[in-house]
């Protein structure tokens, strides 16, 4: 959990806007979440209140400026596949699962 909400946090401090007090607010919000307060509607990612949904389109822009080592198991395996896939898509707006699973 500590990675993930670090990695979150970064995504935050380095592409969300100008923003600071808006930065640290969220990021405190992520911090201070924990796994029990996200939950699923059908296949949506519900988080808690105050932490944001972060879109394919900030992740792409995030991490096409970085070089990135994913290590672990299957766990960073489906990380690096899914970043992978986002970067590589044709519109960031709408990743297909076929671009995220290969064809």
């Amino acid at each position: 959990v500590q990675e993930g909400t670090i990695i979150s946090n970064d995504v935050v401090s380095h592409t969300a806007a100008s923003d600071s007090s808006r930065n640290t607010e969220v990021s405190s919000a992520i911090v201070s979440s924990n796994s029990s307060q996200y939950t699923w509607l059908g296949n949506q990612l519900v988080p808690p209140n105050n932490v944001p949904i972060f879109h394919p389109k900030l992740y792409k822009e995030y991490f096409q400026k970085r070089n990135t080592l994913f290590v672990g198991d299957s766990l960073a395996r489906r990380a690096y596949a899914t970043i992978h896939g986002i970067i590589a898509c044709n519109n960031s707006d709408i990743v297909e699962v076929e671009e995220l699973v290969g064809k």
